[in-house]
């Protein structure tokens, strides 16, 4: 081998060798550099994921934005204690999400869980960060007592029951400040739905609520209760040991009773507390019995 040949041959090799070991070197400092940007990302990743798992906890889960302070304001008759109570029951059927987060709150479904207790007017909420509710409740305004089924309701002037009557005080509704209707239909009046009604016209109610107010301004006369029955358009008015009034829903109740009140210094003037009935729906016609 020559001496050009030689030299030849080293630098083919010398050459091959450098480029075979920067192709190596090169390999090594890409794999680096990846396996760095990989952990890197995930780092990133796992940081950020850890952050928002953190964010969520603390807004829905943690005790810093439960409800707390509950504040009752505008019932006249309804103890703001008892709302208290039932909002706390509320509050404390909370599955999987609390009920009583700030964020989570549903107006929506507490009203319907006041409503399946009480029959309010208007149900106001309003939420202050972080943990306070107020709750403004105005009272539905009675009209009338309907007794059905040996149980006595407070109903309001478009035929809501507001209240059922607690039993034990079944001896005040005998104040006479409301009057007394009488289910003996034989069918129930009041509706299912979760706002509860009384299923009675309008004619009734006017009726009724006029006759009222008549004999509670004369003191001669005691009305015991009104009463509705199957026949179309008519009630009954119970006198206290007296005989029971029939009248046409479909007539004025200061038309009717002129007449009875006119019959009184007339041919009933001496039996009227003997007599069963006296039927003043017939125009100017008096029956009586």
């Amino acid at each position: 081998m020559n001496r050009r040949s030689f030299f030849k041959k080293n630098r083919f090799y010398r050459k091959k060798y450098r480029k075979n070991n920067f192709n190596r070197f090169k390999k090594r400092i890409n794999f680096n550099f990846k396996f760095d940007l990989f952990f890197k990302k995930n780092w990133t990743r796992l940081g950020i994921s850890i952050l928002i798992i953190f964010f969520i906890y603390f807004l829905f889960f943690s005790n810093f934005f439960i409800i707390r302070e509950i504040y009752v304001d505008g019932l006249i008759r309804t103890e703001s204690k008892e709302i208290k109570n039932l909002v706390n029951k509320y509050f404390e059927k909370s599955g999987f999400f609390p009920r009583d987060n700030f964020f989570l709150f549903s107006k929506k479904n507490l009203l319907r869980e006041l409503n399946s207790y009480y029959s309010f007017s208007q149900v106001k909420f309003q939420r202050f960060f972080p943990r306070k509710l107020n709750i403004f409740i105005q009272e539905r305004k009675y009209s009338y007592i309907f007794r059905e089924d040996e149980i006595y309701y407070y109903v309001d002037f478009d035929n809501y029951i507001v209240s059922e009557i607690n039993p034990e005080n079944l001896n005040n509704i005998k104040n006479k400040r409301y009057p007394i209707i009488f289910n003996k239909t034989g069918e129930s009046k009041i509706t299912k739905d979760l706002l509860r009604k009384v299923n009675l016209d309008f004619d009734y109610i006017n009726v009724i609520s006029e006759s009222f107010v008549i004999f509670r301004n004369d003191s001669r006369f005691e009305v015991d209760k009104f009463i509705i029955e199957d026949e179309l358009n008519s009630f009954k008015i119970a006198i206290k040991d007296g005989p029971q009034l029939y009248l046409n829903v479909k007539e004025k109740a200061s038309k009717q009773l002129s007449k009875f009140f006119a019959s009184l210094s007339g041919k009933l003037r001496e039996n009227f507390w003997s007599l069963n009935y006296i039927d003043l729906r017939y125009g100017n016609k008096i029956f009586y019995r």
